[in-house]
């Protein structure tokens, strides 16, 4: 069943006397889905892990109470695992990295030959920053900037976010060679040019292998290329996309390379449910 958010709300509102202390005025909840929550300030920002116990289980949706009076309503989609009614756990929704690991919403640290730390704090940083010097060349500068910021069909991921999830490693990047003159005037490197692109290696479930995002000057798009090694470890070609517009880019590298492990949340259960409410969980709907 398809999680519907005012179905949820009704039932927390219609059972919330059974939920709470006899005394208590008030309750807050929020809900927990693949979107990106929102701060006060009205920027996207990734929902923080949280700890409760599992209030309710069906319907198409999961209640967890996190307080004496905060409840999380969580969709099932999220989630690998069927939770439990009664269990004590730890849900941790997904949240974008930067390339060495940390957490977007983490403060950056710089240290200074160990004797000073610095710690920058940036408000509304979507995008992962890819490890890649600045680039010479205004065709690498946009293609560069589009990785950074093309944003994924997924609605939530920017294309540098989403190479954080596939593991994407050893950046490089390929300058045009523009041609020169000799003293008259005739060009003599002119053979040696080659299409500006910027590779990396990636590891998912789809694809692991050497990626390889190009520009073709000519009709002012992007190809994108894709190498496999084989038994002896050389690399040979497996897939390759031409013509690739710049609104079109993510969506083709999603198809080529994300598994999709990104949307589930990781779940730890902290204290397993009564065996009276375990027992029930075969004979229960499934949510």
């Amino acid at each position: 069943m398809q999680f519907n958010e005012s179905t949820a709300k009704a039932w927390l509102t219609s059972n919330i006397g059974s939920l709470v202390p006899p005394n208590t005025r008030r309750y807050t909840h929020g809900v927990v889905t693949q979107s990106l929550g929102t701060n006060l300030l009205g920027m996207k920002t990734d929902l923080r892990p949280f700890e409760g116990v599992v209030v309710h289980c069906g319907d198409g949706f999961y209640v967890v109470k996190t307080g004496r009076n905060a409840f999380k309503l969580v969709d099932p989609s999220i989630l690998r695992e069927t939770l439990i009614e009664g269990s004590k756990v730890r849900i941790t929704p997904y949240q974008r990295r930067r390339f060495n690991g940390t957490l977007l919403s983490d403060p950056e640290s710089i240290e200074d030959n160990g004797t000073y730390l610095t710690k920058t704090y940036v408000l509304g940083v979507n995008h992962s920053e890819i490890p890649l010097a600045t680039p010479q060349t205004q065709y690498l500068l946009d293609a560069l900037d589009l990785l950074h910021r093309g944003k994924c069909p997924d609605g939530v991921r920017l294309i540098s976010n989403m190479l954080v999830d596939i593991n994407a490693t050893n950046f490089s990047m390929q300058e045009p060679i523009e041609a020169t003159h000799d003293d008259d005037g005739n060009e003599v490197t002119a053979e040696q040019w080659h299409e500006p692109q910027i590779s990396f290696d990636c590891k998912s479930n789809t694809f692991a292998g050497r990626v390889t995002v190009g520009v073709d000057v000519a009709s002012d798009t992007y190809f994108v290329d894709l190498q496999k090694p084989d038994e002896t470890g050389a690399m040979q070609p497996h897939t390759r996309c031409n013509s690739v517009y710049f609104d079109g880019l993510a969506t083709v590298l999603t198809d080529l390379l994300c598994d999709g492990e990104w949307r589930f949340a990781k779940i730890d259960v902290l204290k397993a449910a009564p065996k009276a409410k375990q027992s029930k969980v075969n004979e229960a709907v499934p949510c």
